[in-house]
């Protein structure tokens, strides 16, 4: 199940909403906003169990190359069977997860001699275990933009005799600058 990346009470508070007669509305644009964020930043903030696989593609010598971010490793198996115990290698980047890649040290080899071997590591997958402060300020934004939305069917809020209209903008450019770190890590140094 897809985590959110703010609370409810978070958006209420933002949107100066103390009723619970739209509750459900806001934790659909929760939601919305959640799955946007990863859309955008192509990480998934939150922490999964699971056994990913890899084969020769994904092997540069000693080193191979993961397709989704790691933040701990419970067993790395080689391609022979025999667990790789974690003397053996190095997560990269050395210093801080999530890591995106697997350095075997010299003394160790990956083994991948026949066609259908392949390495498995189990572990917990995501690029944090928790959203950082500035994914949780962006997906609050986002959520509150998107709840009001119902209220400006062209993207125009407001408008009478005393109140100017608003305009409400394609993009949110506080989103965009909370989230630019996220959007441009890559890599594995």
């Amino acid at each position: 199940m897809a985590e959110y990346y703010c609370t409810l009470d978070e958006v209420k508070a933002a949107l100066r909403e103390t009723t619970e007669t739209d509750d459900a509305l806001i934790e659909q644009a929760i939601n919305a906003a959640s799955r946007a964020i990863e859309q955008v930043t192509g990480h998934t903030y939150y922490a999964t169990s699971a056994t990913r696989y890899y084969r020769n593609a994904s092997i540069y010598g000693q080193m191979l190359l993961l397709d989704a971010d790691l933040l701990a490793v419970t067993t790395l198996t080689n391609g022979d069977a025999v667990v790789i115990g974690s003397t053996y290698y190095w997560l990269l980047p050395r210093n801080d997860p999530p890591y995106r890649g697997i350095q075997l040290k010299s003394t160790t080899f990956w083994n991948l001699s026949t066609a259908d071997a392949e390495v498995s590591i189990a572990g917990s997958w995501g690029s944090a275990s928790t959203p950082p402060a500035n994914v949780r300020s962006a997906c609050v934004l986002m959520a509150e933009r998107l709840y009001r939305r119902r209220d400006a069917p062209f993207g125009i809020v407001g408008g009478s005799d005393v109140v100017a209209a608003v305009y409400i903008a394609k993009s949110d450019p506080d989103v965009k600058l909370l989230l630019e770190f996220e959007i441009n890590r890559q890599g594995i140094w």
